[in-house]
């Protein structure tokens, strides 16, 4: 089936710290028609179930709506694709790219886990996320029971606080705020440009030039929040969890996060695998390959809400 264009539905939602912005893509059921397009019929209600939902967290800096081109792919197998822009990101509120914690981020998960639960009640949900999102993704699967449920989890780009040879490590977040501070380095001065991130130039070029994507650097706040959660997910994954089929997609370029030690990390898991792209960098969800990656994200997803 070929999708033409999907139109998200855009939703407001209040959480604690704040207002965040929320886009929902159908699950096209025909090639060209309208209300395929817009996903909702003329009341503005969802349309009739999809074979599955994928709620999918966004990486730090990103907003939600860079990952249309994800959507239309996961349409294809009638999977409808959830993504909100996190506080202090794209259209939501708050300072930008500022994490006081992961928690905070996923306590506004939660409330879009009761809004899938209301509109697609017993629809097979998939949490997916990149980067930042994959930790957020994990914290939700190993430590809240709102998130019991999810059939699965797709993570991509993952920094998960293990070495490659699957023993706890200090976390690199902690590490570097230690350096900075040493050094007298703002972090907010460190910068990577996005054909650094990934090796797509095209895309490169898009988010470059994309006012909702933040292109400064971190925030003390926010490396203790992701250091805080690094030794949370470490706990998490050293325990064996979570138990559900995990696919992690990571690129073998990737100088964030070493793919070496979410291979060890999928071997340590039960039920997990990792496929890793060897030339591909930390934006692995937007490199060249593209639709490779794609392709493994869907057949997993689908193999997943059809089990």
């Amino acid at each position: 089936m070929t999708i033409h264009h999907l139109t998200a539905r855009e939703i407001k939602l209040r959480g604690a710290r704040g207002e965040f912005h929320l886009r929902v893509w159908p699950a096209a059921a025909a090639t060209g028609a309208a209300e395929a397009a817009s996903g909702a019929d003329a009341s503005g209600s969802p349309q009739t179930a999809p074979a599955g939902v994928v709620l999918f967290l966004h990486g730090l800096g990103e907003h939600g709506g860079l990952y249309g081109p994800l959507a239309e792919r996961l349409a294809a197998d009638g999977v409808e694709l959830w993504a909100p822009d996190h506080i202090g990101h794209g259209l939501s509120d708050g300072t930008r790219v500022l994490v006081e914690s992961l928690d905070a981020l996923a306590d506004d998960a939660e409330l879009i886990l009761a809004r899938i639960a209301e509109e697609r009640p017993g629809v097979p949900l998939v949490l997916a996320g990149h980067s930042l999102g994959a930790a957020i993704s994990l914290l939700l699967a190993g430590e809240r029971p709102s998130a019991a449920h999810a059939k699965a989890l797709v993570l991509a780009g993952a920094s998960i606080g293990l070495s490659a040879d699957g023993n706890p490590e200090a976390d690199r977040a902690g590490g570097l705020r230690k350096l900075l501070e040493e050094l007298g380095i703002d972090p907010l001065d460190l910068r990577k440009d996005p054909s650094e991130l990934c090796g797509n130039s095209a895309y490169a070029d898009q988010v470059r030039n994309d006012p909702l994507v933040w292109d400064g650097g971190l925030r003390l706040e926010t490396l203790d929040a992701l250091e805080e959660g690094g030794r949370r997910i470490a706990g998490i994954v050293g325990a064996g969890r979570p138990t559900v089929p995990i696919l992690f997609l990571h690129g073998g370029a990737d100088d964030l996060a070493p793919a070496a030690a979410v291979e060890a990390t999928a071997a340590r898991l039960p039920n997990a695998r990792a496929r890793v792209f060897p030339e591909d960098r930390h934006n692995v969800l937007a490199e060249t390959d593209q639709a490779d990656v794609y392709d493994e994200f869907a057949a997993f997803v689908r193999a997943a809400v059809t089990a």
